[in-house]
């Protein structure tokens, strides 16, 4: 039996099996560099805590697992459990977390001093259920708490039940993502590479660790960076990727160095989707055809509203439509059949009132809408009981200061509640939420509606080239593919994920299917701008809901 030191659980119920999500392979990159058998397994393809992953921890976990973590930003993907919850369900508050119980359960049986840790940036009631969890970027303590559990000499810190809130990761600029077989690459996936940390930009509705940086830091070294992707080329044939880089182009010296020092000097070109600001493009024209010859196909850009007052009041000064009007310019030009661009927007803002949602609708239903793609979101603000640790700047300005802004939470749920109402524009959080649905849910039938942002990646890694998502629209991709809807050419995907996952390890397969969540196709899910607020009214016991 292969000596399995750690194991950690992820998965993005959007995509199972399929692109895969940075923070775990990020930290098993690490522990694999200091010498400790680190597996990955995408949870969301097994149907809650069944037999087969079931079988599958037991033959990795022996005496020698040290740990076993859980990624809980995927944490209702992967246990069907509310990912922000202050205190624990019972049987009187409703269904308690069971799978999540038996497997912890599970775990000890097989090994009685297992750790079960987690890491992430949401508030759960972690120590209800006996986990330690780490707070940020865990890439140096992680090792260092592997080490400890290993009791080996030298371990810095002592830990105990409870957090431990991560420090920020020095060696960044060095650090890789190394895949390895028992991944699982899967051909033509597309893999998220991180090329910087943070953002100089601190926009009110936002909130990370690094926002606000100084341009220039945390950016990796270039021969460290070429070094990855040929990597990734040479040992799976990787050439697409989800750029992990809050601002891409937040320095055109930063992009002319990247293509300089690596892409142009690569045996081949890579496709990528990234971050940008628009507002930057249109102070530095010279990077929208940097950007172009580096490999982008899908630009992802926040503009996030209409509103003048609103863009202002949220830290984007620049006038919406003078960025829209630059955008189309780009599109009938450098980026004309090139380039995909899509846009996320904010409902909800403080200078917003009733109209807004129509008024969006109104402009992404016109001819002066220059978006292949776009995402619309309410406007998120946590109640105070919500909030993660104050001191690892993981709140927003529009939470610390609410009131200033015309906010107020009448509600109090010691669950997860998100119910703000704000009586300067008469808007609430359960208003807008139903106008993003209403809007979203229409735009299937928008006629040049294509598959772009993050979710160009998503289908390229179905096998539809980047050629054919930027010239076709998604009926035509649809009609291509047989007329497959996206969600069934992705359960596709993550049906051949699991099976090569089962076969990897030399273990039976017993249930070949997906749960069902997955054979909802575009609608469930908001990477595409769709949402279905119909359950089917019956489920499978072992399938999360």
């Amino acid at each position: 039996m292969e000596k399995v030191h750690c194991i950690i659980l992820t998965g993005n119920s959007q995509f199972r099996g399929g692109v895969k999500t940075s923070g775990a392979y990020r930290i098993a990159s690490e522990l694999r560099k200091n010498g400790y058998n680190t597996k990955v397994i995408d949870m969301t393809v097994f149907h809650g805590f069944d037999e087969d992953i079931q079988n599958l921890l037991s033959s990795l976990i022996s005496t020698d697992t040290l740990w076993i973590g859980i990624s809980y930003n995927f944490l209702k993907d992967i246990f069907g459990v509310d990912s922000e919850r202050v205190t624990p369900v019972t049987l009187t508050d409703g269904p308690v977390d069971q799978d999540l119980i038996d497997f912890i359960r599970f775990c000890r049986t097989l090994n009685p001093n297992i750790k079960i840790i987690a890491g992430g940036y949401k508030k759960f009631v972690w120590k209800v259920y006996g986990i330690h969890y780490f707070a940020g970027y865990s890439d140096e303590t992680i090792v260092d708490y592997t080490n400890w559990c290993a009791k080996k000499a030298g371990a810095q810190l002592s830990y105990h039940l409870g957090e431990t809130k991560s420090k920020e990761f020095d060696k960044f600029v060095t650090s890789q993502i190394t895949y390895t077989d028992s991944d699982i690459m899967l051909p033509g996936v597309a893999v998220p590479i991180e090329l910087s940390r943070g953002c100089i930009f601190k926009c009110k509705f936002c909130a990370f660790p690094l926002n606000g940086k100084t341009k220039g830091e945390w950016i990796k070294r270039t021969d460290v960076l070429r070094s990855e992707i040929l990597y990734n080329y040479e040992r799976f044939g990787i050439t697409d990727y989800i750029f992990a880089d809050d601002t891409h182009n937040d320095s055109t010296d930063k992009l002319r160095l990247f293509y300089d020092e690596v892409y142009s000097k690569l045996p081949f070109k890579i496709n990528f989707s990234s971050y940008l600001r628009l507002d930057l493009l249109m102070r530095f024209p010279e990077q929208v055809q940097l950007l172009k010859e580096s490999g982008l196909r899908s630009a992802v850009f926040g503009i996030e509203t209409l509103n003048p007052k609103s863009a202002k009041i949220i830290g984007k000064g620049v006038n919406p439509q003078e960025q829209l009007a630059f955008l189309r310019d780009i599109k009938n030009g450098d980026w004309k059949n090139q380039v995909l661009t899509s846009s996320g927007w904010i409902i909800g803002l403080p200078a917003d009132n009733i109209d807004t949602a129509a008024e969006l609708r109104e402009f992404l239903w016109s001819k002066d809408n220059p978006l292949d793609h776009w995402s619309i979101s309410p406007l998120y603000i946590k109640p105070k009981h919500l909030w993660f640790e104050e001191s690892m700047n993981m709140t927003t300005e529009f939470e610390k200061n609410y009131e200033k802004y015309g906010y107020e939470f009448p509600e109090y749920n010691s669950f997860s509640s998100i119910n703000w109402e704000n009586k300067k524009n008469g808007l609430s959080f359960k208003l807008v939420s139903q106008q993003v649905i209403n809007l979203t849910d229409r735009n299937i039938t928008h006629p040049n509606w294509h598959f772009g942002g993050f979710a160009a990646a998503d289908v390229a890694s179905c096998g539809v080239s980047y050629d054919d998502l930027v010239s076709r629209t998604a009926h035509e991709i649809f009609k291509m593919q047989g007329e497959k809807k996206l969600g069934e050419m992705k359960y596709e995907k993550g049906v051949e994920y699991k099976a090569a996952l089962m076969n990897h390890y030399g273990l039976p397969l017993i249930n070949p299917k997906l749960p069902e969540l997955q054979k909802l196709g575009l609608r469930g899910t908001t990477l595409f701008g769709y949402r279905d607020n119909k359950k089917p009214k019956n489920h499978d016991n072992n399938e999360p809901t």
